[in-house]
């Protein structure tokens, strides 16, 4: 069985903001459908949050009824019966323990990720800081620096020789060449 939201808030006696906020927050699963809706399944509602019976009077008038009938041809109880009653109960007892550590776990990883955001955000405002920080100073730097000196690329002078036509036969003359 499935509720709609209006369903669910009626059955559990929360309203219909409070069932929506369970499902936001991820504490009750709840499937989509294509025209916008919610639906919750009925185990699943109950897991979160117990619901209430609406009882109608001919509803509980008959209930009473069958059970006076089945008091009245009931057989004592046996040692069978008694054993499966208490397991009944001590199983009971298990199911409203787990649900309870159930919840402090889903508490504990709610602050968890709450805390996990808020890290997330502190670090993301540290290096959006660091950023400026050092933008600015490549900016000072920028405009600080001294004007770097303008490099001109002269060609080297040539040194402008006479070739001697007598060197070469001097040179050769006395050995030099």
């Amino acid at each position: 069985m499935e509720y709609t939201l209006t369903e669910a808030a009626q059955a559990t006696a929360l309203s219909r903001p409070t069932i929506f906020r369970a499902i936001k927050t991820g504490k009750l699963s709840a499937r989509r459908e294509a025209d916008k809706s919610y639906r919750i399944d009925a185990s699943e509602l109950a897991r979160v949050f117990p619901t209430i019976s609406v009882n109608k009077p001919d509803v509980t008038a008959r209930h009473d009824e069958k059970r006076a009938e089945q008091a009245e041809t009931a057989q004592p109880i046996g040692p069978d019966t008694a054993l499966l009653q208490l397991q009944v109960h001590l199983l009971e007892q298990q199911v409203v323990r787990e649900r309870q550590i159930a919840e402090q776990v889903r508490e504990l990883a709610d602050r968890e990720r709450e805390t996990f955001q808020e890290t997330v955000a502190d670090l993301r405002k540290r290096l959006d800081r660091s950023e400026e920080r050092v933008l600015a100073l490549t900016v000072e730097r920028v405009v600080s620096a001294p004007p770097a000196p303008s490099l001109t690329v002269t060609e080297p002078a040539v040194a402008s020789v006479q070739p001697n036509p007598w060197a070469g036969v001097l040179a050769r003359l006395f050995g030099r060449a």
